[in-house]
């Protein structure tokens, strides 16, 4: 019986993660991850409903045990990675900051990438010589691309048009920063100076110089 409900526990907590992750609509399949975890404690608690679990082999179960706990570990140690970067708060009067592209919608920027504007519109208000690059792309699914709605988000919340600069062709996380830092090594050959920037993906913030 103690099987079983772990196994139900499991299964209903990855499900409802999953539909969490869902709801917040951050154009990933990310969600999928969790459905499908979610399913295969919905197979365990099956097998060990209809007593099938006893009939598998001992290394197999020993196994899903260890694949499991190892999966547990591996996830507590990223959320609470997380959860110290939220505490992170980025040196005052840096020269750039990069916010990351994610899902927008017909109606404007995702929840998620909502908070990725508000947080850099904060700073910015904050650090008025500072200058923000939006970088993202256009999906198949998106109205317009990444950068043109952060940048109207930001202008809508009062940052001036001219602190921004956008990069509109990148399609994923890696170009976002590749692309991202041309334009920053450009700035710095030009000025003969060394940027500092932070890199917003959430609401934490990550620092440091361009290479």
């Amino acid at each position: 019986m103690k099987w079983q409900i772990l196994w139900l526990a499991l299964a209903a907590c990855c499900i409802a993660y999953g539909f969490l992750v869902l709801s917040v609509g951050s154009g990933n399949g990310f969600f999928l991850v969790w459905f499908l975890g979610g399913s295969i404690f919905l197979l365990c608690f099956f097998f060990a409903r209809k007593h099938l679990w006893q009939t598998l082999p001992h290394s197999l179960r020993t196994g899903l045990i260890i694949a499991v706990a190892a999966g547990f570990a591996v996830f507590a140690f990223t959320e609470a990675r997380i959860i110290r970067a939220f505490r992170n708060t980025p040196e005052a009067g840096l020269d750039y900051i990069i916010v990351l592209g994610a899902q927008v919608r017909e109606n404007g920027p995702s929840v998620v990438l909502q908070y990725r504007l508000d947080t850099a519109a904060d700073y910015l208000r904050d650090n008025p010589s500072t200058i923000c690059i939006v970088s993202g792309g256009q999906g198949y699914n998106e109205p317009v691309s990444e950068a043109v709605a952060m940048r109207d988000y930001l202008v809508a919340r009062g940052i001036d048009e001219t602190r921004i600069r956008m990069e509109s062709a990148s399609k994923n996380t890696v170009e976002n920063m590749e692309f991202s830092k041309v334009f920053l090594i450009r700035q710095r050959t030009a000025s003969a100076l060394s940027p500092t920037i932070s890199i917003s993906s959430g609401p934490a913030a990550l620092h440091g110089n361009p290479e």
